[in-house]
């Protein structure tokens, strides 16, 4: 994905150019500090939703909607460092406003239900969204539902972040529902979010025929050419583009 122009920018503290490595016990950590929520927010389709509060006492809260392909374990060193808890990702330096943090797995990603079924019955790992509205109504739900309910008669300041397509979804949000907020949202943050899509090698009009073309022959649910399911009985580090080291690759698969 590429960004064409960013409506939102921010400055944070540390470098989020390049996923952080991070070792398997980073994510048994969170798993300890943190508290699991499945939101229903479809028939038959639950967002698993988790909360982590901030080491100390504060006064801000972060819903953080991560990117195509992304979930709560994959951001485990960031929601560790925005929280206060371990500065590993922040490469050892403390972030001054700490935050509690609700991370929202997207439909169809991580523990979030929406995937599709194969042929045999199983879950694949394709999440597939018929259209971004459902992405946007989800957050809404779960603002509106879950996340506000716990700090009824608080003082807090609310703020969206979301990184690629989670960013796209943010805007989106603050968008159509700038007249339906369910709360106050003192800022918005949105790393590199996804205005439009990178079709190379194909012109942008190429790849919105070729979309719809292969959508009208009953494709539209399909890998597209040169992809498939990642096999995680036998995963190959060295042809998976997902991961830029070996040690979130193994501890992403496991």
């Amino acid at each position: 994905m590429t960004l064409i122009k960013a409506l939102l920018f921010i400055a944070i503290a540390f470098n989020l150019s390049t996923p952080q490595a991070y070792a398997s016990e980073k994510s048994q950590t969170l798993y300890n500090l943190s508290t699991i929520y499945q939101v229903p927010v479809a028939k038959e389709t639950d967002i698993r939703v988790t909360y982590t509060a901030a080491k100390k006492p504060t006064k801000k809260v972060i819903i953080y909607c991560p990117g195509r392909g992304s979930y709560f374990e994959k951001n485990a060193g960031l929601i560790l460092a925005l929280s206060g808890h371990d500065f590993t990702a922040s490469h050892g330096y403390p972030i001054k406003n700490q935050a509690d943090i609700w991370c929202l797995d997207p439909r169809g990603q991580g523990l979030s239900g929406g995937r599709l079924i194969d042929a045999s019955g199983k879950p694949s790992q394709r999440g597939y969204i018929k259209s971004f509205d459902d992405y946007i109504s989800d957050i809404h739900q779960v603002l509106t539902t879950t996340i506000l309910p716990c700090y009824d008669g608080m003082a807090v300041e609310f703020y969206l972040m979301g990184a690629s397509m989670g960013g796209h979804i943010i805007l989106r949000y603050l968008q159509e529902y700038k007249n339906a907020l369910p709360m106050p949202i003192t800022g918005a943050f949105a790393l590199v979010p996804m205005i439009k899509m990178n079709t190379s090698p194909w012109p942008e009009f190429v790849a919105k025929v070729l979309v719809k073309t292969t959508t009208a022959f009953g494709f539209g649910t399909s890998y597209t050419i040169g992809y498939g399911e990642v096999n995680l009985s036998n995963p190959n580090f060295s042809k998976f583009k997902g991961h830029h080291n070996r040690a979130e690759f193994d501890s992403t698969n496991q």
